[in-house]
């Protein structure tokens, strides 16, 4: 059993399995920025993060990773006899179009697994319309994920598509207010099972976010609404 298998074996709540959609499967696109960096939190302690960067040209490298936080043991009888964190962390290699992948799942005590798989991704800019197609994860006990991304003067829509499992949409607006200070708007699908109440619910899946800018360096924060379950606080730096 991978690591994602058994997460979502412990819960009811889909507050894990789209923590890692968040961190993990979205990262397809690779940035044109020369660093990146964010952090963000989920309620339950749940944490992730990713790191980019650029090494020269067409290469580059990242690092995506996912903490649970803190998890029980219990025995047949539902007492409490300890507690663990279970860790996803997946580590890309860039080269032109193609993307190598090296996941590392811990989870329980002294259960370990390491998967390889595949990717390739294909970009078109015509003016400025930009267009992005790509496969990930193409390999042993990873979801085969199919996207298309599209971007045209700030709006951003994209769709992916685990291999039967689910189908996801964004759509994002950037809206620049100066030259150093840009606003965000975006909404997705992702979080459709966090819904309890379609009058109450309506602002589940939304993101508002600002980015500031100071000389190469942006500096941006995110706050995603998730119904009853809180919010998703997300800052990311970037050197371009």
């Amino acid at each position: 059993m991978n690591m994602i298998n058994f997460l979502f074996s412990l819960m009811e709540s889909p507050i894990i399995r789209y923590s890692l959609y968040e961190q993990i499967y979205d990262k397809f696109y690779k940035t044109n920025d020369k660093f990146l960096i964010s952090v963000s939190n989920y309620i339950a302690g749940i944490n992730f993060g990713s790191l980019y960067y650029n090494i020269r040209g067409d290469i580059g490298i990242y690092l995506n990773y996912l903490n649970s936080g803190k998890m029980y043991k219990t025995d047949e009888a539902g007492n409490i006899i300890g507690e663990f964190y279970s860790n996803f962390i997946n580590f890309s290699f860039y080269k032109k179009f193609l993307k190598l992948n090296v996941h590392y799942e811990n989870y329980i005590e002294n259960e370990n697994n390491l998967n390889l798989s595949i990717g390739a991704i294909y970009k078109r800019k015509i003016k400025e319309f930009e267009i992005t197609f790509m496969f990930d994860y193409l390999g042993i006990n990873t979801p085969l994920i199919f996207g298309i991304n599209t971007n045209y003067k700030g709006f951003n829509v994209g769709f992916s598509y685990e291999l039967e499992y689910k189908f996801i949409y964004n759509v994002c607006y950037k809206l620049p207010i100066t030259n150093a200070l840009n606003l965000y708007l975006s909404y997705t699908n992702r979080y459709e099972d966090f819904k309890t109440s379609k009058n109450i619910d309506i602002l589940t899946g939304f993101l508002g976010g600002i980015e500031v800018k100071f000389k190469k360096y942006k500096i941006g924060y995110g706050i995603r609404a998730l119904s009853d379950y809180g919010f998703i606080n997300t800052i990311q730096v970037v050197y371009e």
